[in-house]
């Protein structure tokens, strides 16, 4: 709820190289957002296992179902899955009155109050009727310190916030009510999208698109390249440029967009000031595989610097800068919404 700032603060921008523009997994349902989808790499990586698992238990055991990586956002923006040394997540509370790796309200007369309800630990004979506390292991005690009571409390706090709406939107409210800040829900999204496998196929001209772009991986960028007949390692050491354009057929990072849909029979713009235009503006929380990510950082007024495409389970593909090949980015720095200027579909656009 309300949290201390040293603890998850808001991700930093990330700072993107003047010379960067900028397998194949599934398409999010549009009701969930693929939230509820298999762990990812990143998640297995970054969850401790007790966490994890309590996060998948709950989302389908209380009072509403809701995805188990919304849980989990909360739990690492909150307290890095319990493991931020700062006080208030073992023991005590923070300087709001805020306690326990999801950081309830457990404090009579704070400022974040008690949402929690009575003590912070207590015998659950002795839990009072007001209040999300809740004894989820059966251990005969209620305590906000522990995971396994702290993470389906969340949960049915969320549902009795809004989040038996079942919609991205009805989540995004109830992550909202948990902690009143829209930088806070973001934030959660963010991680939760890096969380989770997305739960369909991408199919189409989508499926057609992704396809080219990671076939590509590992051929060298060309600042200006046209992509239309793009070499593999080596061709270019080191990725320099050459004096006389020989391997102006190589991609930069609007001309491997431009390519990919020009392979499934769509035309788009030739670099990022027209790409930006092309499709439709979708929200970031709506993102499907095919989508094109345009950095918020402008190279000229009106000019995104970098262009990415989105291939699901939080994973891009893009060509970076010169010195460096076609790659797949699994981290999700391009799903940051600090970093993320507009979101533009393509595929099935009309």
């Amino acid at each position: 709820m309300l949290k201390s700032l040293a603890a998850g603060s808001t991700a930093a921008l990330l700072t993107l190289a003047l010379t960067g523009c900028s397998l194949f997994f599934a398409s999010p349902p549009s009701a969930v957002g693929g939230l509820g989808g298999e762990p990812t790499d990143f998640a297995r990586e970054d969850i401790p296992s007790e966490y994890l698992a309590l996060y998948q238990s709950a989302a389908t055991s209380q009072k509403c179902a809701i995805p188990w990586a919304i849980l989990a956002g909360i739990g690492k923006v909150e307290s890095d899955h319990g493991r931020w040394p700062g006080p208030g997540i073992t023991s005590g509370h923070n300087a709001w009155g805020a306690a326990g790796p999801m950081q309830f309200g457990a404090l009579d007369g704070s400022a974040a109050g008690n949402s929690w309800g009575g003590q912070p630990i207590m015998a659950t004979a002795d839990r009072p009727d007001q209040g999300w506390g809740m004894d989820g292991d059966d251990d005969g005690t209620v305590s906000v310190y522990h995971p396994a009571d702290a993470i389906p409390a969340a949960a049915n706090y969320l549902c009795d916030h809004g989040a038996d709406g079942g919609t991205l939107d009805a989540y995004r409210n109830a992550i909202y009510g948990y902690n009143h800040a829209w930088w806070y829900v973001d934030e959660v999204m963010d991680y939760a999208r890096r969380y989770a496998r997305s739960l369909e196929a991408a199919s189409g001209v989508a499926a057609q698109a992704i396809a080219w772009a990671t076939a590509q991986v590992g051929v060298y960028y060309r600042w200006g390249g046209t992509c239309t007949d793009p070499r593999l390692p080596g061709d270019i050491p080191a990725g320099q440029r050459d004096g006389n354009n020989s391997w102006i057929h190589n991609c930069d990072c609007s001309s491997l967009m431009r390519a990919a849909y020009e392979y499934a029979g769509v035309t788009i713009g030739g670099y990022t000031g027209d790409q930006v235009h092309d499709g439709v503006q979708v929200s970031l929380d709506d993102i499907q595989p095919g989508d094109l990510i345009f950095s918020a950082a402008l190279q000229a007024p009106g000019v995104p610097r970098h262009v990415v495409m989105y291939i699901g389970s939080g994973q891009t593909v893009h060509a970076p800068s010169t010195g460096r090949a076609i790659e797949i980015v699994s981290d999700g720095r391009h799903l940051d919404p600090g970093w993320v200027g507009q979101v533009r579909r393509v595929a099935g656009a009309g």
